[in-house]
């Protein structure tokens, strides 16, 4: 098409018979009407046409759209009133191209739709007026020179995108979607190699990378966009774009290229082609260590551990996993965790030309792993074990041989057969069949064994026996280190008391409880335990929402923790109240904060009503916590009760107060309305009673740990089914000011005489001289309930608080000290001068319009003035009267059974630990805990069985797993003890209850350990090379020979030990890859021979001396000292690493060679369909989505090479076949 506009293509306004206009800027455009801007876009439209015209040029870009709609905003006709934008609608190329979406529909194509190029200034425009449809893309084509003039090239080539890379940048193309490239057909072969580095964003980064192009015939074909040389070897149809110099001034016209797929392969200079891959596999001796790619190291010494497991290395190394491959698997990571693997395998194992490195980095492992596990993901640090255990379950699960699992039930014995060998035994074999219905793959085979779980009914005697699949052996060390700390105790009476408890670390709070009740000889259902925190309640234990019903005591309980219990005796019906204790802060001030221990106290139903019984209750408390006892020594002097003669002033008054008088003697002392008041000390002395309900807490929600409610025998209203019905403790905060005092809450007669001694000194002057009128009863009453208020406000009047200057432990009257639950009456007159029985009210039962002082889910705060604060708790005596505090230095509740205890640890701690100890240890029967409980399907309910645990079958490949971290979840501490450990001949048999006779003899061959304890950590590994038969010690990249001895020391933390058998391990399936090992082995030792190398023998291969990457002499450290540096860094806290978040030898990964790709995308299969000839591929039989290409555990470091060559084989490789598959002697 040439680029000259055809003359109805002509901006003209015909319609209107005006003359075009100039351009308008914006701003005017903006205040112009839809018809207006029309026209003066289009003048804008027809000068940039002229201007492009006068700078044409090839390889210019065009943009095409419908002709017919740019006709229409040429040339179409619109009234002043229409609409231009609607008519016209937003651009739509996608009609213009085909079903493929990049190639324009042919002019023979019926739907065919004409199309204009445009300029790229005129298109942009064009879409910032009138939009781009949302279906469609911009389609662009490029300017090319024909015989001298200038088109546009609508049909260029189009080539789809493939990337051929070492394995260490396969995840970094992988996710890349790269759109097909579109190349005029003049181009020449060498500017196509830069158009696609540009489409695919490759950049050296600094790097020496060589690149060249494939070309690939056959148009049907279903490519991965990341190919690894495996499927590259697979493609036949293909060849090099560029063969000689000459190629590269080629057009793709001249050789006649239109439409095909390119591959584009990378390598970094100095290091094969990709492609080059030899399928001849030539094997190493696998001394290569694994750099640390920042807290790596836990991962380093478990993979080298496992691919030193020779059967399992050859299962990868010659790709049977690979037909095993179970990408359907719901449990499984579809394949990629093996392919991962296996990568990896051949990078360790698989000879390479040029130098063998002496360590590779497993980033792209690492970054598969991570990508299923984010616990893996980042740069912390983690447990090896762990780390292992998933890899193992990870890798059987890709690698399963059952595609559909069937649906099993667990078989039991019946309880007349569960003490019968014969049965359980057969028990077992059914156990382990119906598993291997559901599980079988190479790990399987070789790493899985069974254990035998019995657990025992305490209330019925049921007996249960099941048996489970297990791939390491957890042992406890026989070094108990338990837990202890000091716990506060307020009993009933007596100061604050302190004792030292010490359970085992799996204790549940319960436990703790029982603990300390059995200590105390006390019930364990009257203590209610806390955590204190600045004189307020930090955690509530009782809450049903507390972390105590779930967490063992070691992590419900931390070092420094204020944990405090409460003895609480209690009847049904009662509540628990918590009460707070605070001081007036300031002479003036009315801020308040807290102090000394908050604690609790009970009220029954009747004492709710009564201030007297709740104001004796608190007086009690407060004497345990002074060593004053003021209150104690004033109730042991006072008489039993008090009437209304010892309230003389009041008796006066009402007997001056027309119809407000008192006839005493019909009143019987017993029924006294007053016996709880107490003339000489007040309601209010030395502290006032608050009330803090539950809508004051902070934030007014009820935080977890806190509860709600808590009663003795009280049911809650059913209709509340989310009710808590736990212990109440507020979330108080320190928010005390400003709160409502409990004396408010009695009438005014009663509340006169709790107040009374505040009003002494008013009115003992005149009360004799008042007049009746001068004070009739409302008006006293009015005098009182100010008097009370300016008490309960003004804390410079010593009245207030109940403080007589004049009085003097001698002359002090001291109340009653009536028992709780006894009704005390009050006054309730008749207002006509006299005071009847019959018309007493108890104290216990509230007064007319009065109700229940204290409530559901309510608080007391007592608040201390200063001055008595000082004398109950500073020890500062005034005229000999005063005491301190004792909850600060509480007295100490002698235990013997710690001291005990302690001493046998230590004993332990010098002693030697072996192995033998720690097997005998795990199959102690156990009870469970109260939140592990078991369903005995005869009681039908939960019960704490007791249970055992036994080992019934030992796989080949047994894993040992020390339990070295009390708890893994925290690495809360870790015990460092030496454990003894045989280097060979470990005998299960006899820790093993199958009495099949088996002889289960192990050989150690690799020790993971780990260095350090909770303030940072690091892993190594002791390793037996299967090569060359002998040990060396792994460190992270480093690798140097080592004595297995030095492994026997406080740091082994995971043992691996293979089975000594005269047959191989792993069964059949194993036994298949080794046969093909061996006949891969002999027939190299016929081309060999053939070749006149020389006759090597299959059956006496000669040992081959050790790789150069070993390091020897001078260069590499003897491995003790190694230990050494390691023991002292983690001593000294040197090594800043940490088991939680520490860095071993942090590395940072390098700048990408593949830019802004997102790694979580899956891989896409780009579809070519652009002929009706067959291809061979098809998209099922590709592993689809690029999956054997994740994960491959090379790096971008120069060390690192990739398998793609061919060396000759050490002779020991067919020498340790052979051990494995022939019987030994």
């Amino acid at each position: 098409m040439y680029l000259e506009i055809a003359p109805s293509e002509v901006l003209t306004l015909n319609h209107t018979g005006t003359e075009a206009m100039e351009p308008a800027s914006d701003h005017q455009t903006q205040r112009l009407s839809s018809y207006e801007r029309l026209q003066a876009q289009r003048t804008e439209v027809q000068q940039n046409k002229t201007e492009s015209q006068q700078n044409l040029k090839e390889g210019l870009k065009y943009y095409l759209i419908p002709k017919s709609w740019f006709e229409k905003f040429t040339e179409g006709k619109f009234g002043p009133e229409d609409d231009v934008s609607l008519i016209l609608g937003k651009i739509d190329t996608s009609s213009l191209l085909d079903s493929s979406g990049y190639h324009l529909k042919s002019p023979e194509d019926p739907a065919y739709v004409a199309n204009i190029a445009l300029p790229e200034n005129i298109f942009n425009k064009l879409c910032e007026w009138y939009g781009l449809d949302d279906s469609s893309e911009p389609v662009i084509r490029e300017s090319v020179r024909v015989a001298g003039e200038f088109q546009i090239d609508e049909y260029p080539s189009v080539f789809v995108l493939h990337a051929l890379v070492p394995a260490s940048y396969v995840n970094r193309v992988a996710q890349a979607h790269p759109k097909p490239l579109l190349i005029p057909k003049n181009a020449q072969l060498k500017d196509i190699k830069e158009r696609v580095k540009r489409q695919l964003s490759i950049q050296t980064m600094g790097m020496a990378l060589v690149t060249r192009l494939w070309l690939v015939e056959g148009f049907a074909t279903d490519i991965p966009f990341c190919l690894t040389p495996s499927i590259f070897q697979e493609i036949e149809s293909k060849s090099l774009l560029i063969r000689n110099k000459s190629d590269r001034t080629k057009t793709l016209s001249e050789i006649g290229l239109f439409n095909s797929h390119i591959i584009i392969e990378v390598r970094q200079k100095d290091h094969p082609w990709p492609s080059a891959t030899s399928k001849e596999l030539v094997m190493t001796d696998g001394l290569i260590g694994l750099s640390n790619l920042g807290n790596s190291c836990y991962m380093n010494s478990a993979l080298q551990c496992l691919v030193h497991v020779p059967e399992l290395t050859y299962y990868f190394l010659h790709d049977f996993f690979k037909d095993e491959i179970n990408a359907d698997n719901p449990l499984g990571n579809h394949g990629k965790v093996a392919m991962a693997f296996g990568s990896l395998v051949h990078t360790l194992y698989a000879r390479k030309l040029g130098t063998q490195p002496s360590y590779i980095a497993p980033r792209d492992f690492k970054m598969t792993i991570g990508f299923y596990n984010s616990m893996f993901a980042d740069y912390h640090q983690q447990d090896s074990q762990e780390f292992l255990a998933y890899l193992l379950d990870g890798l059987h699960e890709d690698l399963n041989r059952i595609l559909k699992k069937p649906y099993v039930e667990k078989p039991e014995l019946s309880d007349e057969l569960v003490n019968n060998p014969e049965e359980i035994a057969k028990l077992a074999v059914k156990c382990w069949e119906l598993h291997k219905l559901r599980n079988n793959s190479i790990i399987i085979d070789l790493f899985v064994g069974m254990y035998k779980s019995t657990l025992v009914c305490p209330e019925c005697g049921k007996i249960s026996i099941t048996f489970d699949p297990y791939n390491d052996l957890t042992l406890p060390l026989p070094i108990n280190k338990r837990w202890s700390h000091k716990v506060k105790i307020l009993l009933d009476t007596g100061h604050p008391k302190v004792l030292e408890v010490e359970l085992s670390k799996s204790a549940t709070f319960s436990d703790l409880k029982r603990y300390i009740a059995r200590k105390l000889n006390i019930e364990a259902s009257d203590l209610i335990g806390c955590e204190l925190f600045n004189g307020q309640f930090y955690k509530n234990y009782e809450s049903k929402d507390s972390d105590a019903s779930y967490l063992p005591i070691s992590d419900l309980v931390s070092d420094g923790d204020d944990i405090i219990f409460y003895q609480l005796e209690h009847k049904e019906g009662d509540i628990i109240v918590p009460v707070f204790n605070t001081v007036v802060s300031g002479t003036h001030s009315r801020m308040t904060k807290p102090f000394g221990i908050p604690f609790f106290i009970t009220l029954s139903a009747e004492e709710r009503y009564s201030y007297g019984a709740i104001r004796e209750k608190l007086e009690k408390r407060y004497d345990q916590l002074s060593s004053y006892n003021y209150f104690t020594q004033v109730r042991s002097r006072s008489k039993p009760k008090h009437d209304i003669d010892d309230f003389p002033l009041l008796k006066k008054r009402f007997e001056k107060t027309p119809g407000e008088g008192f006839e005493h003697d019909n009143v019987s002392e017993s029924e006294s309305d007053i016996s709880l008041a107490n003339p000489d000390i007040p309601g209010n002395y030395a502290f006032q009673i608050k009330t803090f309900e539950s809508s004051r807490e902070v934030g007014n929600t009820r935080l977890s740990g806190y509860g709600a409610g808590y009663s003795y025998g009280q049911s809650h209203n059913e209709d509340s089914n989310d009710e808590d019905d736990s212990l109440w403790v507020p979330k108080t905060n320190a928010n005390f000011s400003d709160l409502p005092g409990l004396l408010e809450k009695l009438g005014s007669k009663k509340r006169q005489f709790y107040t009374y001694h505040a009003l002494g000194s008013d009115m003992s002057e005149d009360v004799d001289t008042m007049d009746d009128d001068d004070h009739p009863l409302d008006e006293m009453t009015k005098t009182i309930d100010e008097t009370l208020g300016e008490a309960m406000s003004d804390e410079d009047i010593d009245v207030t608080v109940g403080a007589n200057p004049g009085l003097n432990e001698d002359d002090a009257k001291s109340e009653s000290s009536s028992e709780v639950g006894l009704a005390s009456l009050v006054m309730d007159t008749d207002f006509t001068g006299s005071m009847h029985p019959d018309s007493m009210t108890s104290e216990l039962e509230p007064e007319i319009g009065d109700g229940s002082l204290v409530v559901d889910k309510m608080a007391l705060v007592c608040e201390w003035s200063p001055d008595l604060f000082d004398t109950f708790f500073t020890g500062i005596e005034e005229d000999g009267e005063g005491g301190s505090e004792t909850w600060s230095k509480p007295e100490e509740i002698p235990n013997e059974e710690i001291e005990e205890s302690r001493r046998k640890l230590a004993l332990k701690l010098s002693s030697n630990i072996s192995l033998e100890d720690c097997l005998d240890l795990f199959s102690t029967p156990e009870v469970l805990g109260e939140h592990d409980l078991w369903f005995c399907p005869r009681c039908k309910d939960h019960r704490q069985a007791t249970k055992k645990i036994e080992i019934w079958s030992v796989p080949d490949i047994l894993t040992i797993h020390l339990k070295r971290f009390e708890n893994q979840r925290r690495f809360s501490d870790k015990i460092d003890a030496v454990v003894d450990f045989p280097i060979e001949g470990l005998d299960m048999s006899k820790h093993v209850v199958n009495p099949d006779g088996q002889e289960l003899v192990y050989d150690l061959f690799a020790v993971d350990n780990h260095y350090g304890g909770l303030g940072g950590g690091h892993y190594t590994a002791y390793i037996k090379n299967f090569v060359d038969g002998k040990w060396y010690y792994f460190d992270d990249s480093r690798v140097s020979p080592a004595d297995p001895q030095n492994s026997i020391k406080g740091s082994a933390y995971l043992l691996f030990y293979r089975k000594r058998t005269d047959h191989n391990l792993g069964g059949e399936s194993v036994r298949k890859v080794l046969e093909h090992v061996k006949e891969q082995r002999a027939k190299e030792a016929d081309n060999k021979g053939a070749s006149g190398e020389g006759n090597v023998s299959c059956e006496s291969p000669t040992i081959a001396p050790l790789s150069s990457n070993v390091d020897s002499g001078n260069t590499s450290p003897d491995v003790s000292d190694v230990e050494t540096e390691l023991e002292r860094e983690s001593t000294n806290g040197d090594s800043g690493t940490s088991i939680v978040s520490g860095s071993c030898g942090v590395s940072s990964p390098p700048n990408e060679v593949f830019e802004g790709r997102n790694r979580r995308k899956r891989h896409q299969t780009h579809r070519l369909a652009l002929s009706s000839r067959g291809g061979g591929w098809h998209k099922d039989s590709l592993a689809s989505e690029g999956a054997e290409s994740v994960g491959s555990p090379f790096s971008d470091d120069d060390a690192c090479s990739i398998h793609s060559s061919a060396a000759v084989a050490p002779d020991t490789y067919g020498r340790a076949v052979d051990e494995m598959s022939e019987p030994s002697n």
